[in-house]
C-alpha cells in the first residue's frame, strides 16, 4: 500500500501532464494539477480509511502511509523532470537542487497535511468506534491543494520574473 498509493498519484500526475497543451497552463498549474497530485497521492489511504478503517493499526500508520506515498510521489516526478522533461541543455545544478529540496518537501509537506486530517478521522472512528466519517478531513486536503497551488504559482512567476 506504502509504495501503490505514490504509484497512483504519478498516474493522476500524467493525467495531469495533458494539461499543459491547452491555453490554461497557468489555472491548470496552480490548481487542477495540485488538485489531481494531492488527491492522487492519498486516494489509496482515504479509500481504505472510509472502506476499511481496521486495515489501519494506528493513525501514525496512516502518516506513514502517506509520507511514504509523498515521497514515492516525489521520488518519481524528480527522475521524470531531471531525466524527460527537462532539456539536459537546460539542466543546471540549481535546477538539480530545486528538485530534490523544494519540490520534495512541497509533496512530503501535503501528504502530511493530508495524512494528518486522514489520522485525525481514523482516531476519532477508532475511539468511538465507528464508522470513519472523512468530511473533517477534507479541510486539511484543501490545506494541502492550496499549498500547492500557492507553490506552483511561486514558480511561474519565478521563472516569467528570471525570463
Amino acid at each position: 500500500m506504502l509504495c501503490c498509493s505514490g504509484l497512483l498519484a504519478i498516474l493522476c500526475a500524467f493525467f495531469g501532464e495533458i494539461r499543459n497543451s491547452s491555453s490554461l497552463v497557468f489555472f491548470s498549474t496552480v490548481l487542477i494539477a495540485p488538485t489531481v497530485e494531492e488527491f492522487g497521492k492519498i486516494l489509496i489511504p482515504l479509500m481504505t480509511l472510509e472502506k476499511r478503517p481496521w486495515r489501519f493499526s494506528s493513525d501514525n500508520a496512516i502518516m506513514a502511509v502517506c509520507l511514504m506515498s509523498g515521497f514515492t510521489f516525489a521520488f518519481i516526478e524528480n527522475l521524470l523532470y531531471l531525466l524527460i522533461y527537462i532539456p539536459k541543455d537546460q539542466l543546471t545544478a540549481g535546477i538539480v537542487a530545486f528538485r530534490l529540496t523544494a519540490c520534495t518537501a512541497l509533496h512530503m509537506a501535503g501528504t502530511a497535511i493530508s495524512g494528518y486530517g486522514l489520522s485525525r478521522c481514523w482516531r476519532r472512528a477508532h475511539d468511538a468506534q465507528t464508522e470513519a466519517d472523512l468530511v473533517p478531513a477534507m479541510r486539511w486536503i484543501i490545506a494541502a491543494v492550496v499549498l500547492h497551488g500557492i507553490f506552483n504559482a511561486g514558480a511561474i512567476v519565478y521563472s516569467i520574473i528570471k525570463h
